[in-house]
């Protein structure tokens, strides 16, 4: 372990314990919600082309277990 990961480590292990479960806490709580922020966004685009006429007819073609007929969209 280099010097000053060990010196960074003493100073940590110096600090009371529920100021660095607050911390941890807190870090968390912002990395979580930014995950969130970015699922939604992911779930978004990929609905946006589900939601086209080729995608509905497809679907509705692998339904009905037919083939779709894209020149007619």
């Amino acid at each position: 372990m280099n010097a000053y990961v060990q010196t960074q480590a003493r100073k940590l292990a110096g600090t009371p314990l529920s100021s660095v479960i607050e911390a941890k806490r807190l870090m968390k709580g912002v990395q979580s919600k930014m995950v969130l922020d970015r699922m939604d966004e992911e779930i978004a685009s990929c609905r946006r082309p589900l939601q086209a006429p080729a995608a509905q007819k497809a679907l509705g073609a692998f339904m009905a277990k037919g083939k779709s007929d894209f020149l007619k969209i």
